[in-house]
């Protein structure tokens, strides 16, 4: 089975992906996965967006020549015309991944059912693939194999004191990130309803205080 864990920002997606894990599911972190991708695909982001950043005052490169993410992350926060085209370098590769991923699972698994022995048969994700993602319905044609969406929630004022308790940002910054992700519950709900989703909400107030997880 395939799940999609989704949620706004310092909401507790990872928390309740500890939870899966435990119950034998196998998490996928989309935003890892993200990073290794733009790793693999510096030169190309480089020589999209480095004219455009060098305009604005920014450089794009590190002291070592390689691409400084996170100067990358602030030019592209505040464009979102560039954002969707570093998507447009980022996704293909992305699904093209998680793809990989599901299919050899499914393969694992049918030969498992079918009574093939050896460690090569049993599947990695023996209890199901969780795939831990905020925009994960960007990526359609992997959600649409999903056949829940656990969406996690947090209090606003919960979430902003995580946001800055882990990555130390001043209180505008936090508050423009949660902006950023206005009408994220809408679009997971239409798509659920669209193509007859399971979807459940799960509130997580902090310290380990969630609530049930039903699969």
């Amino acid at each position: 089975m395939v799940i999609c864990v989704a949620g706004p920002i310092a909401a507790g997606k990872n928390f309740v992906c500890s939870i899966l894990e435990e119950r034998g599911f196998f998490c996928l972190d989309a935003d890892q996965e993200i990073h290794k991708i733009i790793g693999d695909k510096q030169a190309e982001i480089l020589s999209r967006f480095s004219q455009i950043a060098a305009s604005r005052g920014i450089n794009l490169r590190a002291a070592d020549g390689s691409l400084d993410r996170r100067v990358l992350g602030k030019l592209l926060f505040k464009d979102s015309a560039l954002l969707a085209e570093q998507e447009k370098i980022l996704y293909p590769e992305f699904v093209a991944r998680v793809q990989a991923l599901i299919d050899a699972n499914e393969k694992a698994s049918q030969a498992q059912e079918g009574g093939a022995t050896g460690i090569e048969s049993k599947p990695k994700t023996a209890g199901g693939l969780a795939i831990n993602a905020a925009l994960l319905y960007k990526t359609p044609s992997l959600l649409r194999q999903c056949k829940k969406i656990i969406y996690v929630d947090a209090p606003l004022l919960v979430r902003a004191w995580r946001i800055r308790r882990r990555d130390k940002l001043p209180l505008l910054q936090i508050l423009r990130r949660i902006k950023s992700q206005k009408g994220l519950f809408k679009e997971y709900k239409r798509f659920a309803a669209d193509y007859g989703i399971e979807m459940v909400v799960v509130r997580n107030w902090g310290r380990g205080v969630c609530a049930p997880i039903s699969l």
